[in-house]
């Protein structure tokens, strides 16, 4: 495994830390490692040992699974940038659920009918409580 991985995030989230958390920081930051992440073509194994790492420095309850690091690899490649307006203003949540749909354009036309994010997102404040801590 590169260590350039956790290295790279680590900066993007430390980026992120140093300005306001809402929810749009939240989106921006995974759209950020899902876009490093897909261009690295990261294997599964890596993935596994950057949740591991990751988690070790950030907790568990960050959001850091392997799982959710697939889902923001996913979203990245789902979306382009000039749909960033509508994408920040749906939750996390939100977006997970519509990545289940497979169909890219019956996806991106929820994407747009959807209404703004409900609700706080749970990786959003556990963002926040680690911000506090810094």
């Amino acid at each position: 495994m590169k260590e350039d991985y956790v290295k790279q995030i680590n900066l993007y989230i430390l980026k992120t830390l140093k300005q306001p958390i809402n929810n749009e920081t939240l989106i921006l930051l995974y759209y950020r490692i899902g876009k490093y992440l897909s261009n690295c073509h990261i294997s599964s194994q890596d993935l596994r040992i950057l949740e591991w790492k990751l988690q070790s420095i950030y907790g568990i309850v960050i959001g850091f699974t392997k799982r959710n690091l697939l889902s923001m690899i996913q979203f990245y490649q789902s979306y382009m940038e000039k749909d960033m307006e509508q994408l920040k203003k749906l939750s996390w949540h939100q977006h997970l659920q519509l990545l289940k749909e497979k169909d890219s354009t019956k996806r991106k036309k929820m994407l747009y009918q959807t209404n703004s994010a409900s609700g706080t997102d749970y990786m959003l404040i556990e963002l926040q409580k680690l911000q506090q801590k810094l």
